[in-house]
């Protein structure tokens, strides 16, 4: 079966990084794309519904480039000889209270609704090219937008991932023969998010309390988030070698869930 993972979040899953201020053998690394990592995916911008090559461009728009990037360079390398398939569905600027609430909260929202439909059609569209796919993970990138606006939002944020899993893995769970493992980044420190410590601690236990999530901190790794565009920092976004380290360090997490279902798979 054919490996399957599930990209989502708001803007540093998405990306919202110029991909011209990336190191130039990253850029020549990146322009041709790897062949071996597919992407099929829908950001603030752009969208392709058909599975291409990850590569420089399918961020925001298409002068930016999103985590999958770095994802895809370290899968190359852990998986060389094997085809993997990303379906990213990412929303900017995107929080819980508004937008990605699951059924489990009693006020579900569209984009909860819209990444089913996402996943399902990324699917299908594989079981046209005669592919059988198995979801292995969610890479779940999110909580900025969460964490501006009241305490009480902070606090509520726990409870609404934790239903989201547990939604996630009802909903789809037939395509998975693993459970769907779930691996979560946290936010950075930028003073644009007030409440920054009270979500990466609710990411932090929601990790301990759940089977198979696994929690990084971006923080204790220090991704730039200060120094671009030159003149202009965003404050909101990490710099180029931050976004590209952060699909590395998903890479990391989600590679032993790999080779776990190639065991089974075998």
């Amino acid at each position: 079966m054919a490996k399957v993972i599930l990209l989502a979040g708001q803007s540093n899953a998405e990306g919202c990084t110029y991909s011209s201020y990336l190191p130039v053998d990253l850029i020549l690394k990146s322009i041709k794309g790897y062949q071996n990592i597919q992407i099929f995916y829908e950001t603030n911008n752009q969208k392709n519904f058909n599975f291409e090559p990850v590569c420089l461009g399918q961020g925001f728009d298409s002068t930016r480039f999103g985590l999958e990037l770095g994802l895809a360079d370290y899968l190359c390398t852990a998986s060389p000889n094997e085809t993997i398939y990303i379906i990213k569905y990412t929303k900017g600027g995107t929080s819980f209270k508004k937008d990605w609430s699951s059924v489990s909260s009693g006020h579900p929202y569209h984009l909860y609704f819209n990444m089913l439909n996402r996943v399902k059609e990324g699917f299908n569209l594989l079981q046209k090219k005669n592919i059988k796919g198995d979801l292995l993970g969610v890479l779940w990138m999110q909580g900025e937008s969460d964490s501006d606006q009241t305490l009480q939002d902070a606090l509520n944020y726990k409870a609404l991932v934790r239903d989201f899993i547990n939604d996630i893995r009802y909903n789809l769970g037939y395509l998975s023969s693993n459970g769907i493992p779930f691996i979560q980044a946290g936010i950075s420190d930028s003073k644009i998010w007030p409440a920054y410590k009270i979500i990466n601690q609710a990411k932090e236990e929601i990790s301990k309390e759940l089977k198979d999530c696994d929690y990084f901190s971006t923080i204790s790794k220090q991704y730039p988030y200060s120094h671009e565009p030159l003149g202009n920092p965003d404050l909101c976004h990490y710099d180029a070698i931050g976004e590209y380290n952060l699909g590395i360090d998903f890479g990391k997490h989600l590679e032993k869930y790999l080779k776990a279902a190639s065991k089974i798979q075998n």
